[in-house]
């Protein structure tokens, strides 16, 4: 685990309230290997993205720009951890402590969540690639193909960007699972379709994220 921010341990003690960590088992499996460049984040926040893995997937991403959103099939566990009561492990009011003392504090709460995260991983995190489960779950769901697949995501994405905010309707049902539904939001949102233009496709898509990025920003 990375180092925690004090203000967590702060919170806790100025309105007397208890921590209870959840750990996510797995996630690392999603897209392995993938490192963050702080001098690419600058430049890729311009076009609205936050920041850009840089893994061997960035090849994919390239030649088919749908691949940006690709994820392995990691079976994601989800486990809550045990109670924790900073106000238990100080006897100092919280007037008198100093950014010593949180830091202190924060690292022994650091230090009881990562021995429950190795026991967490220990426990569910072998077998991170279920492939017969996952098999069997698109069979039981085949009627909402191809959305279970990366490919279809940019269009199920940018459709409901244009019912929620475009349209402003807030009660609306995709409809994943109508026959031809994902055809329909090609044919609604023609730009998603520069996500199957090798190289070039990126150079709408970026201009597109660089209007909305501005707007954002003017807002």
């Amino acid at each position: 685990m990375q180092r925690l921010a004090t203000s967590m341990v702060r919170l806790s003690l100025l309105h007397r309230t208890d921590i209870v960590p959840f750990y996510t088992i797995n996630a690392e499996y999603l897209n392995p290997y993938a490192y963050s460049i702080p001098w690419v984040n600058h430049y890729t926040k311009k076009i609205g993205i936050p920041f850009l893995p840089i893994t061997l997937l960035l090849l994919l991403v390239l030649v088919q720009p749908w691949a940006f959103y690709l994820a392995f099939p990691a079976k994601l566990i989800f486990v809550m951890g045990t109670r924790i009561r900073p106000s238990d492990l100080t006897d100092k009011p919280v007037d008198e402590l100093t950014r010593e003392d949180y830091l202190a504090l924060s690292e022994q709460i650091r230090q009881k969540m990562q021995v429950e995260l190795d026991a967490a991983v220990l426990a569910h995190g072998q077998k991170p690639y279920r492939w017969g489960e996952l098999w069997q779950r698109m069979k039981e769901n085949r009627r909402f193909f191809p959305f279970f697949l990366p490919f279809a995501w940019p269009a199920a994405f940018t459709e409901f960007e244009r019912l929620y905010l475009k349209e402003g309707r807030r009660d609306f049902r995709m409809k994943l699972d109508r026959p031809g539904a994902w055809l329909r939001m090609l044919w609604r949102n023609p730009l998603t379709l520069a996500y199957f233009i090798p190289l070039l496709g990126w150079i709408p898509l970026a201009i597109k994220g660089y209007r909305h990025n501005k707007l954002g920003h003017k807002s």
